[in-house]
């Protein structure tokens, strides 16, 4: 039994009050689920079809093209070399780094007095020789005379003194070949410019002695313009010449884009040679293309960098894709009837971040940009772009 503080005994609850005490708390339960708000049905989600862009194709002829980049040089970069020795007298206003000459202009004087008393020498000893042939042709004469007058109608050589005119003879030529050196070294104490140009960098001024050989100057022709330019396996392969020796010339279209000032110029050059060498190093072959100065007021400076557009000959059935309408190396997608699928294409060339392809039908929809998610074999709605 037990009792409570006071020592009373306590009493018990009856036993249906806990019974009880449960089934309100259940069936209150039952009515909270029974009356909780319920979700209204909805109808099932339409697929989703993603849109992608595209570009129909048409055929057309076309040119497999190239860009790079080229640098402007000279034909002619020389180094200007003085012919005789001497100290040098004086230059010309021109003959200054930057400056530019016209073919012929006078650069430099080297001091003549020795050449002039060399060429002095040679003309006395011209004279000389010229008087011992005279002398020896006089004997000569005088003793066929005497051997006719002697009722002989052949003499021998000696007796002709034939030896003694040939011996002349040959001292006047070597007296003339000399006089004429004589003269040369002469005319070449004036440097002259070879071509129309302009001076690199001199190496000689007035008052130093050079000798026959030393560079006075560095000089680059500007009369004519030509632009290297170093092409790879692959853009070999794009404008098709592999055979380089069946590459006709002629054929080639060259375009030049260059910057003067602030405005853009676009410039006709025309292919002049093919290396048929490959660079061991870079595996790059060398092209060389010729621009006329007269074709436009103003032209690139040797040593700048221009931008060449080449094109081979046309190709018949091909189209200009977008970059990003290839999807592997030598596949694209198609998304003709609202499918995706893969076509294989034959790329051609690549330039300007577009691809020319052949392979493909008339108003078949390339795709050039689609979500990374959609694949092929899934529904698409294609959106045509401007090709």
């Amino acid at each position: 039994m037990l009792f409570d503080n006071h020592g009373r005994p306590k009493q018990r609850l009856p036993i249906w009050i806990p019974a009880l005490v449960c089934v309100l708390t259940l069936a209150l339960a039952a009515v909270i689920v029974a009356n909780r708000p319920r979700p209204e049905p909805t109808e099932p989600n339409a697929p989703v079809i993603p849109e992608i862009s595209v570009v129909e194709v048409r055929n057309a002829q076309a040119r497999p093209l190239v860009a790079t980049t080229g640098r402007v040089s000279s034909p002619h970069e020389i180094n200007l070399v003085s012919r005789v020795s001497g100290i040098i007298e004086s230059v010309a206003e021109i003959f200054r780094d930057g400056a530019s000459f016209s073919d012929g202009d006078l650069l430099m004087k080297i001091e003549d007095h020795d050449y002039l008393v060399a060429q002095s020498q040679s003309e006395a000893n011209l004279a000389s020789a010229l008087q011992q042939l005279a002398t020896e042709q006089g004997l000569s004469d005088q003793a066929q005379r005497e051997w006719r007058d002697l009722g002989n109608a052949e003499a021998n050589s000696l007796f002709l003194r034939e030896p003694q005119l040939n011996s002349a003879k040959a001292q006047v030529e070597a007296a003339r070949s000399s006089l004429e050196q004589a003269r040369l070294n002469l005319e070449r104490t004036e440097i002259r410019a070879p071509f129309i140009g302009v001076i690199s960098s001199r190496n000689a001024d007035v008052g130093q002695f050079i000798s026959a050989g030393t560079v006075i100057a560095q000089v680059h022709s500007t009369e004519a313009i030509q632009v290297k330019v170093s092409l790879t396996p692959n853009e070999i392969f794009d404008l098709g010449w592999q055979n380089r020796a069946s590459v006709e010339l002629d054929q080639i279209s060259v375009e030049v884009i260059y910057r003067t000032g602030s405005a853009s110029v676009v410039q006709q050059a025309e292919l002049r040679h093919i290396s048929p060498l490959i660079d061991p190093m870079t595996q790059m072959t060398e092209v060389t293309i010729d621009l006329s100065p007269e074709a436009v007021s103003s032209t690139p400076s040797p040593g700048q960098f221009v931008e060449v557009e080449l094109s081979s000959a046309p190709i018949e059935n091909a189209v200009w894709l977008p970059q990003s309408a290839l999807y592997e190396r030598d596949q694209i997608l198609l998304a003709n009837d609202n499918q995706l699928r893969i076509q294989r294409i034959n790329v051609v060339a690549s330039a300007n971040s577009q691809i020319l392809v052949s392979g493909l039908e008339d108003g078949d929809l390339a795709v050039v940009d689609r979500p990374l998610w959609v694949i092929p074999g899934q529904s698409v709605a294609p959106i045509p772009l401007e090709n």
